[in-house]
């Protein structure tokens, strides 16, 4: 097609495109080697892409007035810059300059996590149903166009409305400032990498049966599911929080450090065990075995959802445990298929339908980087309302674990006790909302190690309890007795 090959990284027209809308003249070569732009008649032109084959041209027939023109009435499609099989993070947009803008100004064509989608006007987003793979965290960024003055309708209201009906699950409305009419607007007048990446942290989530931005905007009659009135807020008097008693099988573990209807944390390097660690928890709930030292008061089905180990791995950790009793009281899953995608409704709905059936006392998330993807507090945040949504926080609600990385030690440091807080990886949130944190160390840095030391460095409702150094392996972790810790903790 005329419109891929008429174009070479030198030309004028090249020069001019990257002065005309803030580019640089990197990213637009970059566009004309990956033939994502080039010129028809003259003019220029953007393909458009059916089954890798290049259908027609959208170009630009009248720069003055803005005229885009679909070549001879061919239907559109997006327009689609980096891999959406590599990505994690999805952005839309309406416009291909504003997609174009964000994809040069944030460095997106530089990586394979980020992929950008242009719908090329409100009319095609259509074309987005079953486009995105699950598991894929996506932004929307619609313009802040002005009303039309035949019809009083905002176009940027009718295309977010329009992704949103599409999509059916949930993703993140990014706004530009006000004072820009879109992004490319907000690119041209010196918008930042890091503006940008700060207007991503303070995206608003939209859930699929929500989406009003406007006055004007509407969700959808036919898919709207009324919900139940929610209580934000209870009130007690002193004398009902005196009289309070904790239901029977509310403490599950230790001086309580593992609560129902609250969050644990159980950190550390990775080899460590982590995952070995909550197998170990889920059998010493099926038995009423003691876990880390810590007494185990009543007997709890556990449901691991894991995404680190496949079922060779699994097979292995599981060969020399009895699974007569564990078949009643444990569940893992294999790596789900799209990942651990809670920003997924179908995999939240799915999660809700077998936690009605198993009703599990203990819920494990592992790894948490495989929920909560960046290390920013709104994210963070984010990913606990998510887990919150399948696993509600109250009395009859399970115990959430959750298994993170510790951050690389410095050379010669070694933190212990309260201390290995400041170990964990990513934001204060994860140690601010869980109750209790445990953190766990190689005993060593000897590559046949096996010992582990295993410290609660955190625990809101009890004592820390006493730190301990185990074996690791499958099941039951047996305990070391003789562990020199003044060599330990002086190193």
């Amino acid at each position: 097609m005329a419109c891929i090959n008429a174009m070479a990284a030198s030309t004028s027209q090249l020069r001019e495109i990257a002065e005309w809308r803030g580019y640089s003249r990197e990213f637009c070569a970059w566009l004309v080697a990956n033939k994502l732009l080039g010129l028809f008649k003259g003019k220029i032109a953007f393909p458009v892409y059916q089954n890798g084959i290049v259908v027609c041209p959208h170009w630009l027939q009248d720069r003055p007035n803005k005229v885009w023109k679909f070549f001879t009435g061919m239907p559109a499609s997006p327009l689609l810059l980096g891999d959406l099989e590599t990505a994690t993070d999805v952005h839309l947009h309406e416009s291909t300059w504003d997609g174009l803008a964000f994809h040069e100004r944030t460095e997106a064509y530089k990586c394979k996590e980020v992929c950008t989608i242009i719908t090329r006007g409100a009319d095609h987003t259509a074309k987005l149903r079953g486009l995105i793979p699950a598991g894929k965290r996506i932004y929307a960024w619609p313009q802040n166009d002005q009303p039309n003055e035949k019809s009083g309708k905002i176009p940027s209201e009718t295309w977010l409305n329009g992704v949103r009906a599409v999509l059916g699950v949930l993703f993140f409305h990014v706004q530009t400032p006000k004072e820009f009419a879109d992004l490319n607007d907000w690119t041209r007048s010196g918008a930042t990498k890091n503006q940008l990446l700060d207007a991503i942290d303070a995206a608003s989530p939209i859930e699929p049966q929500e989406c009003e931005i406007g006055p004007a905007a509407r969700p959808i009659e036919s898919e709207v599911v009324p919900e139940p009135p929610r209580i934000y807020l209870e009130f007690l008097k002193p004398s009902e929080i005196k009289a309070y008693q904790p239901p029977k099988g509310h403490l599950l573990a230790g001086d309580n450090h593992i609560v129902r209807g609250s969050v644990f944390v159980l950190a550390g390097p990775p080899g460590v065990g982590k995952s070995r660690g909550l197998v170990a928890l889920a059998e010493a709930g099926a038995y009423g075995f003691d876990w880390f030292g810590l007494s185990v008061h009543t007997k709890f089905k556990t449901l691991i959802i894991q995404n680190e180990n496949g079922r060779f791995r699994l097979k292995q950790e599981f060969a020399e445990l009895d699974d007569t009793i564990l078949d009643q009281y444990v569940r893992v899953t294999p790596p789900p298929p799209y990942g651990l995608c809670f920003g997924n409704s179908e995999f939240r709905d799915q999660l809700k339908a077998y936690r009605d059936d198993f009703q599990p006392e203990l819920v494990a998330i592992d790894p948490w980087n495989a929920v909560a993807r960046d290390d920013k507090a709104k994210d963070y945040l984010e990913s606990f309302d998510l887990i919150r949504s399948v696993f509600p926080a109250s009395d009859d609600g399970p115990a959430i674990g959750i298994a993170p990385h510790t951050r690389k030690p410095q050379q010669g440091d070694r933190a212990n006790g309260r201390a290995l807080l400041n170990l964990l990886a990513g934001s204060y949130v994860l140690t601010s909302v869980p109750r209790s944190v445990w953190v766990l160390q190689h005993a060593s840095d000897d590559v046949s190690e096996t010992r582990v030391v295993v410290t609660c460095c955190k625990n809101s409702d009890g004592e820390l309890g006493n730190r301990c150094v185990c074996t690791r392996s499958n099941g039951q972790w047996s305990h070391i007795t003789d562990f020199d810790w003044d060599a330990w903790d002086h190193p």
